[in-house]
């Protein structure tokens, strides 16, 4: 039961990061681009940010099942998970922001920064699923 709770959790959190991450993209891409004044660049941010965070939240997966199974539980599953999430999101938001910078005219660093504030902001949104992830029960046996 916990492996599929992991899994569905590093999910919820890796979808919510891609959107925050690919709106945060869209924002600073139409600031620093104003010829264009489009915000074209949100469904393919979502695209980018997805693949390119793939090998991020296979970490962060597979330090969270470590973490479960090894009965971590409250403020600090949380805070594990929080440094994990932001250590992976920052790497993988600087292959990306270097691969991209031609494109997106933005320093890879920027796209760091995003990518790691999007995984925080996501965690953040998830903080109370982790936080009682392997609490011992309150319910009486046998009553």
């Amino acid at each position: 039961m916990k492996f599929f709770q992991t899994i569905a959790y590093s999910l919820t959190v890796w979808f919510l990061a891609a959107l925050i991450n690919a709106f945060l993209i869209a924002v600073v891409f139409s600031i620093l681009h104003t010829d264009t004044g489009r915000f074209f660049i949100f469904l393919p941010g979502i695209v980018a940010s997805l693949f390119f965070s793939a090998p991020g939240i296979f970490c962060f997966w597979i330090v969270f099942l470590i973490a479960v199974y090894r009965n971590q539980n409250g403020q600090s599953l949380f805070r594990l998970l929080l440094g994990t999430g932001s250590v992976c999101a920052f790497f993988c938001g600087l292959v990306a922001g270097y691969l991209f910078r031609d494109f997106l005219k933005i320093h890879c660093m920027i796209i760091a920064f995003m990518a790691m504030a999007a995984s925080m902001l996501s965690l953040f949104a998830h903080r109370e699923t982790f936080i009682f992830i392997n609490k011992p029960s309150t319910r009486l046996n046998n009553v």
